[in-house]
């Protein structure tokens, strides 16, 4: 996971980060959760409910001054 490596050196992840290649598409059972920032304890609860496959969606509440996971 991406946010947890850039963590640990003293970075954050930009807010304007974008697919890498355009067309590239996702499909799966949405398994949607909403967090308060700074709160991964959630995420980390959603994670185990979650089944392969399935797409985890994270609302932040538009907060983008860290990542999330």
């Amino acid at each position: 996971i991406v946010s947890d490596v850039t963590g640990n050196i003293g970075l954050t992840m930009d807010a304007g980060l974008r697919p890498a290649y355009d067309g590239v598409e996702m499909a799966g059972t949405a398994v949607t959760v909403k967090a308060a920032p700074g709160d991964n304890l959630i995420i980390h609860k959603a994670i185990t409910l979650t089944e392969p496959g399935d797409v985890l969606i994270i609302d932040c509440d538009g907060y983008t001054d860290t990542g999330h996971v």
